[in-house]
């Protein structure tokens, strides 16, 4: 019984290592000209299983176990940050099947995500490590968490944009502090 289960969890942690497919959200074609040059240039990966389908448990399982094992912090916040960047993903996908409530906690989720990556970029710079590039990857996915945030408020019609109010204001504090993050302070 034992055996089954570690290899079923091996599937799924060797299926996340090769599931990183990378898509950009749809927008509208009247609105694709104008939000071109508004729109901040970077893509979301895929989300995969999505919070309201009965396997997702299973995923985070396999989340889990690979954020356990990776004890690298550089490794660990490019991992929190591709979680984050997955649940923001999800979120919006959620939000265009109708499933608001459940789009605002995935998008909180992923702002979780996104705050532990901070962390873990300011523990591999104190150990010396070089997170230049990466600094300027958190910067980005946070303006892309903010721009689709502020998407799914308009979107909402008043309806849940309380509720996405204070996902955009961290949201608009993490770019803040990314963009305060120096690297080589």
């Amino acid at each position: 019984m034992f055996v089954r289960v570690f290899i079923i969890v091996l599937f799924f942690i060797l299926l996340g290592q090769f599931s990183q497919v990378f898509a950009q959200t749809p927008t509208d074609a009247t609105s694709a000209t104008k939000e071109a040059k508004l729109s901040v240039d970077y893509h979301l990966p895929y989300p995969g299983i999505l919070p309201d389908n009965p396997l997702y448990k299973l995923k985070l399982i396999r989340d889990k176990i690979r954020e356990l094992f990776t004890t690298n912090p550089e490794k660990k916040a490019d991992f929190y940050l591709l979680q984050a960047d997955k649940r923001l993903a999800a979120g919006i996908l959620l939000f265009e099947k109708g499933k608001g409530e459940l789009s605002e906690q995935t998008i909180s989720k992923g702002q979780n995500y996104l705050e532990k990556a901070l962390i873990e970029s300011q523990k591999a710079k104190d150990a010396k490590t070089s997170v230049l590039d990466f600094s300027a990857k958190i910067k980005a996915s946070s303006s892309k968490h903010r721009e689709e945030i502020e998407k799914l408020m308009e979107k909402s019609g008043g309806q849940l944009s309380e509720k996405f109010e204070g996902g955009l204001q961290r949201a608009i504090e993490f770019e803040k502090r990314a963009e305060r993050f120096n690297p080589e302070n």
